[in-house]
């Protein structure tokens, strides 16, 4: 094992930056790529697609597969198996075979992405520092997405990833300590089918936090993946200007995960959380539309004056949305790492989380598209109902963390029963005796006085 955390944290950034492009690459570049192989723009929507179904598919499996074997190998295979698919993806000739790759990233990533590399960020850091590490951690995919949005040449753009890898030191050297087994609480006893189950599978907390990270990457990735075409089609913006800011609202969103790591590590962490909650709901409303004002085109060389929208319009949406989706983020992978990290069965529950996320995004990305199509002729290829609409659900998913989270802090034994966290059930008892015990005293010398 490395000297240091630090060092280890260094070598999963690089890790991640790299695996990270081959996720972001297919929408900024979509029009090209499908100019390039004859096909539509919403075709090559779907490749992130089947690189988030992949990763719903094989979430579950790659937790057993990462208790069994660790997570250094794991992350190596991974990063392996990366660097061979890109290598194919500089040379792909047809979309099917684009999309035989994506399924092969999405391999990848379940063995070297944000589920193993989290495990070993909760390995490195105490409580006081894991969700600022996370933050960190995770600026790697706001790097990649600065960089390649303005990539234009999307096969020259795709055959730089193969030798990215050489880059990463050998995987082997990042390690990770299994997370010591809780005991059963004192008292406990748990019928045979309880028994087989994981204990968080009856946790109520543990199904509220999936639904949310549900509801975040059902928001974020429609908005993310359609966002260029929204502003060129819908806000008139050139191709060139939306990528462009684009990049800014990546860079935005690493400050916002390194800002709102460190806040989420302090102990008003649910305070600064509705914080972040509140900026990405905003910045989601905050999307600019075309208002008849005859404003400037952004990046118009002629001069002329239409419907449109400013650049003024366009950076307050980028600061307040770039800075709220970092925090969101964060606060989605941190949240369970926080209350669950020491817990037993941490792997399977992270393999878990990592579903209803890529389930989120596949569901945001397929139904804003669906939509987007319209159901005749006439709006046909208009994102404006879907970003209408996606407010709304982030606003939704504000309320339902906020429920959530303001609940008692209930921990679960390994047979599903509900306890205080960190107090055994005869500890409660006791502790209601005691408090009924005071009660009655201070009543008798009410009384007497």
């Amino acid at each position: 094992m490395l000297a240091r955390p630090r060092t280890q944290l260094a070598l999963a950034w690089v890790i991640f930056s790299v695996v990270s492009t081959m996720y972001l690459a297919p929408p900024v570049i979509s029009g090209p790529t499908a100019d390039d192989l004859g096909v539509s723009a919403a075709d090559v929507s779907l490749l992130p697609t089947a690189n988030a179904f992949t990763q719903v598919v094989l979430a579950m499996p790659a937790g057993a597969v990462l208790h069994r074997i660790g997570v250094s190998r794991c992350v190596a295979i991974g990063a392996t198996t990366f660097s061979l698919a890109a290598t194919g993806c500089a040379f792909a000739g047809s979309l099917q075979a684009l999309l035989g790759l994506q399924l092969a990233f999405g391999v990848a990533a379940c063995l070297s992405g944000p589920g193993p590399l989290t495990l070993l960020v909760n390995s490195w850091f105490d409580a006081s520092g894991k969700a600022f590490a996370v933050g960190v951690l995770f600026t790697a995919f706001g790097v990649a997405g600065v960089l390649w949005p303005p990539l234009c040449a999307w096969a020259a753009a795709e055959v730089l990833e193969p030798a990215s890898p050489t880059a990463v030191p050998p995987a082997e050297g990042l390690e990770a300590k299994a997370p010591e087994p809780q005991t059963r609480a004192r008292g406990a006893k748990c019928s045979a089918y309880a028994s087989r189950l994981p204990w968080w599978l009856s946790a109520w907390r543990v199904w509220s936090l999936a639904a949310f990270s549900f509801w975040v990457m059902f928001v974020t990735q429609a908005f993310n993946n359609y966002l260029t075409l929204y502003l060129a089609t819908e806000a008139d913006v050139p191709l060139t200007t939306a990528s462009a800011y684009t990049s800014i609202i990546y860079g935005l969103n690493m400050t916002g995960k390194v800002l709102f790591g460190l806040l989420f590590d302090h102990q008003r962490a649910n305070a600064y959380a509705i914080a972040a909650l509140a900026l990405w709901v905003l910045g989601c409303a905050m999307v600019p539309r075309v208002n008849g004002s005859g404003e400037l085109r952004p990046g118009a060389v002629d001069g002329t004056r239409g419907e449109g929208v400013s650049h003024i319009q366009l950076l307050a949406f980028s600061l307040v949305y770039g800075l709220g989706y970092g925090g969101v983020f964060i606060l989605m992978q941190s949240k369970p790492l926080q209350l669950y990290g020491g817990d037993a069965g941490f792997p399977h529950m992270q393999g878990f989380f990592l579903t209803w996320q890529r389930v989120g995004t596949i569901a945001g990305v397929s139904l804003t598209g669906v939509m987007a199509r319209g159901a005749d002729s006439e709006h046909a290829g208009s994102f404006s109902t879907p970003f209408k609409w996606l407010p709304l659900l982030a606003a939704l998913a504000m309320a339902h963390f906020a429920g959530a989270v303001f609940q008692p802090r209930i921990c679960t034994t390994s047979c599903g029963r509900g306890v205080q966290r960190g107090v055994q059930p005869r500890e409660v008892g006791m502790r209601w005796q005691r408090m009924a015990s005071n009660a009655s005293d201070d009543s008798r010398e009410s009384t007497r006085a």
